[in-house]
């Protein structure tokens, strides 16, 4: 997560979100505004997305950790949150990504075709990968959402990392 130099940040099932001092492990702030436990976190350029199993995900300032929005959609938990080309996309169990404007909150696209909860999300060179409990990995183009590939695996996907010359 890209937060700023010298901060951390948690998230818990008590439906807060915390801004810590990791140096002298002070409490800077305490989010609250969720109605169930934080699911997820993405931290951008003083910005704080927090996706949560309320079915919602909310913009902070992080300067001064004012709540911005919040974003309504999902119709189940949002598992995770990425920036891609200047927007946000998010997933959920709910089977489906949305595409989100970060300056007004305004839905861009809904990405449809998992057939279980959306677990992770990933960007790899210009697409965007989502990994699901249906086991597949889907490549997706984030400029106009269409469906790129699709990869098959044995068992639910839980998470993707980029290696370089390959991804897992």
């Amino acid at each position: 997560m890209e937060a700023p130099e010298g901060m951390l940040i948690s998230a818990s099932e008590d439906k807060s979100v915390k801004r810590w001092d990791p140096r002298s492990r002070a409490l800077l702030a305490n989010l609250e505004g969720h109605m169930d436990e934080v699911t997820c976190l993405l931290a951008t350029r003083g910005h704080l997305f927090t996706g949560s199993a309320d079915y919602t995900i909310k913009h902070w300032n992080l300067e001064n950790s004012a709540l911005q929005a919040t974003w309504e959609g999902h119709l189940d938990l949002v598992t995770c949150l990425l920036e891609l080309e200047g927007t946000i996309f998010s997933g959920s169990r709910d089977r489906t990504i949305r595409q989100w404007d970060p300056k007004d909150g305004s839905k861009l696209a809904t990405l449809e075709g998992h057939f279980h909860g959306v677990t992770c999300l990933l960007a790899v060179e210009g697409s965007l990968l989502s990994g699901a409990g249906d086991r597949t990995i889907r490549q997706w183009d984030p400029r106009d959402g269409s469906l790129i590939a699709t990869l098959e695996s044995k068992t639910g996907i839980t998470c993707l990392l980029d290696c370089g010359e390959a991804f897992f």
